[in-house]
């Protein structure tokens, strides 16, 4: 993790800016030039390095003092000449190794080579820089270890090596005795925390060791100085409980441990640490109740402990964190009530309390959080209606309430369309067995609404049609009746259209396929609606999105993208027809064995949907989604080719992303012979095999789309050779 911009580090970089323009005004009042040991040594470190447009811009016909990024000072130490002091190329696009040169400017507090492509090794000659106070490195290629060069800069005050490729054992570093800030993060350090980085530097005040590889537990940290301020550990394999000695960092303002192993129970000590802003802990294994203990925490801003093992009531002390912003704690197991005061936390923007078994009804007092911006109880036993104060989260941008056993959706959507920012609703699970409202005016600017299994009474409303921003719609697993209404194909944004299960009836409207993201109506094909074409989940290379209108009184259709002029190509794009129809066979089949534990109606996209700034990255995830009538047989080769006449352009009625769409034909049709070749089983077990990797589970044994085309094209000319 990238060393967080917090109070101490902007001190610490405001003195070294303001360090700079000191040095900077005093270089531009002084007659002294720059030493020439400088700027030879500038000169053949500018050599070394290629696309680095400053360091190509330093002439000789200037003063060395004079170059963008160099930085002097004059009178040091009786010279008759000014001394480089600073070196600032922080995103310059340098490239190369680090040139040895540098070492030979040895008057150098402060080096800031960060956000460049340099790699390779530190140069020895680094260690030569005995009056180095700053070193910046962070987001390089570079590599090796670091211990042997940087452990003689005794100097050093802030050193950040981060988002790089060091390897070596962490024990090896430290030894700093004027430390105030380390980071390491984002490379490959190994073993346990090293107890000298603290015994050696008294005064630390930022340490940050995340996303290495780190074991053990932090005993490590024993020598830690109570002015630690920040302390990251994020995304190691550390383990074992929080020492004590940790609840007496009285300076601790971040502290942040997520995604490692560690477990046990959160100590009432917490409160001790009255300075905390950031208590992070999300992705471990701690059990037990969340202490009580939150009274003298009124700095605390943001408190994230999700994906753990805790349990017990919500601490009503939380209610005294009157700057808290977000507060997460989703998928662990506590229960109760939602028995805390809202008034008193203000300023809130994110409350995530999902997948938990809380009860009883929403409180009133979340209404006075009037920055709520995403707020997410979804999989929980909440009850009751939703509180008409609701209508005054003016700021609510996400609401997730599916999963629970909420009642009289009328009243809920009377109230939710005063807020008038909301953009993701979504409430599967709840209401069952209501009829869907039909005098709704709100919603301008949602672009996903989930209404799926709530078994709803009634038909597609026509209010959804003032939802012009619409993307996401799920209306599944209800009781609706009647047919799709023909202004669906009026949501032009719509990419996300899921009708199935209910009890609808009639044709697709044929402007279903003017939505372009849904389909490409310019094609001069185009013909009444009669049947359903079948799509895919379009990912970022695909331009097709999902309808699913599955187990509907409706017919069935097949799409194409072929003619009947058979020749190795055509013959390619009718097999990977086949191959889709032999997944679709596939497919259902595991749909009917998925109908027994149904999920959310929404398929899997809240299980993936945690946080709304996830959702639209699940919903382009690629999945199949399927066309089926309620009482069709499974369907079969034959019944791809009978059903569209071979494939006949006549059957054509519209085209999308995934190829032409085509309705079905019912008179009986003979198979064109010109498809197979003799042995028909065989490829047909070939293809069939071609659809199994193609629905695997994990996407990292699917094939690539180039292999798929490859063995068809096999399948294909060996067909055509017979």
């Amino acid at each position: 993790m990238a060393m967080v911009e917090t109070a101490p580090m902007t001190f610490i970089r405001s003195v070294f800016f303001a360090c700079f323009l000191c040095s900077s005004w005093g270089l531009k009042t002084t007659t002294q030039s720059c030493d020439p040991n400088d700027m030879l040594a500038l000169k053949e470190f500018a050599g070394k390095l290629t696309n680095g447009s400053i360091i190509t811009s330093w002439s000789s016909k200037t003063d060395c003092c004079q170059w963008e990024g160099v930085v002097c000072r004059s009178n040091i130490n009786g010279s008759i000449h000014s001394r480089v002091t600073m070196l600032i190329l922080s995103k310059m696009g340098l490239q190369g190794l680090i040139p040895p040169s540098l070492g030979r400017l040895d008057q150098l507090k402060s080096v800031n080579l960060s956000f460049n492509q340099l790699s390779g090794g530190l140069p020895s000659e680094l260690s030569s820089l005995k009056r180095l106070e700053d070193l910046d490195l962070s987001h390089n290629l570079l590599s090796g270890q670091v211990s042997g060069v940087l452990s003689r800069l005794l100097s050093i005050r802030t050193l950040n090596i981060s988002s790089n490729l060091f390897k070596e054992d962490l024990l090896e570093l430290g030894g700093y005795p004027n430390l105030v800030a380390f980071n390491i993060s984002n490379n490959s350090f190994t073993g346990r925390i090293s107890s000298q980085i603290c015994s050696s530097s008294k005064g630390i005040q930022i340490l940050d060791l995340s996303a290495n590889h780190l074991v053990g537990d932090l005993e490590g940290l024993f020598n830690c100085s109570r002015s630690l301020q920040q302390l990251h550990l994020d995304s190691n394999s550390l383990s074992g409980s929080l020492p004590d000695f940790l609840y007496s960092m009285s300076a601790l303002q971040h502290f942040s441990i997520s995604n490692n192993n560690f477990s046990g129970q959160l100590s009432k000590e917490v409160s001790k640490l009255f300075n905390l802003k950031n208590l992070v802990i999300y992705g471990n294994q701690f059990s037990g109740h969340i202490p009580n203990a939150f009274v003298n925490l009124t700095y605390l801003e943001q408190f994230v402990a999700h994906s753990n093992m805790l349990s017990g009531p919500l601490p009503s002390t939380l209610s005294f964190c009157s700057k808290l912003h977000i507060l997460d704690l989703r998928n662990n197991s506590l229960t109760g009530p939602i028995d805390l005061n809202f008034s008193g936390m203000p300023s809130l923007c994110t409350l995530d309390l999902a997948s938990n078994h809380l009860s009883g009804p929403l409180p009133n007092s979340l209404s006075v959080c009037r920055e709520l911006k995403i707020l997410s109880l979804a999989k929980n036993e909440l009850t009751g209606k939703i509180p008409e104060s609701f209508a005054n989260l003016s700021s609510l941008l996400f609401l997730s309430l599916s999963n629970n056993s909420f009642v009289d959706l009328s009243g809920a959507l009377t109230v939710l369309q005063q807020c008038q920012n909301l953009s993701t609703l979504i409430l599967t699970k709840n209401f069952v067995g209501e009829e869907i409202p039909r005098n709704v005016s709100g919603f301008r600017n949602l672009m996903v609404l989930a209404f799926g299994n709530c078994a709803l009474k009634g038909q597609i409303p026509v209010w959804l049609l003032r939802c012009r921003k619409l993307e996401v719609l799920d209306l599944s697993w209800n009781h609706l009746d009647g047919s799709i209404p023909s202004w669906i194909g009026q949501m032009e944004n719509l990419f996300y259209l899921d009708f199935s299960n209910n009890s609808l009836t009639g044709e697709i409207p044929q402007s279903l396929t003017q939505l372009k993201s849904l389909a490409n109506s310019s094609s001069p094909h185009l013909t009444a609606s009669a049947g359903i074409p079948l799509y895919v989940k379009r990912n970022q290379s695909a331009s097709v999105s999902p309808c699913n209108v599955i187990n509907n009184m409706m017919k069935p259709g097949i799409p194409s993208g072929s003619d009947r002029r058979f020749g190795r190509g055509n013959i390619l794009s009718i097999t990977i027809t086949i191959v889709v129809g032999l997944a679709l066979v596939l497919a259902i089949v595991l749909h009917k064995m998925s109908r027994r534990n149904v999920g959310d109606p929404i398929g899997d996209l809240e299980e993936e949907v945690s946080l709304p700034h996830r959702l639209s990255e699940a919903l382009r995830s690629s999945k199949l989604v399927l066309f089926q009538n309620s009482d069709c047989k499974d369907l079969t080769v034959p019944d791809l080719l009978k059903s569209t006449n071979n494939f006949n352009q006549a059957n054509i009625i519209g085209c999308g992303g995934f190829g032409l769409m085509k309705s079905e034909k019912r008179e009986a049709e003979i198979i064109d012979s010109a498809i197979w070749g003799k042995d028909r089983q065989k490829q047909l077990f070939e293809m069939l095999e071609i659809a199994c990797r193609c629905l695997d589970q994990d996407p990292r044994r699917r094939p690539l789309i180039e292999e798929v085309v490859s063995w068809l094209d096999g399948i294909g000319f060996q067909a055509a050779q017979q």
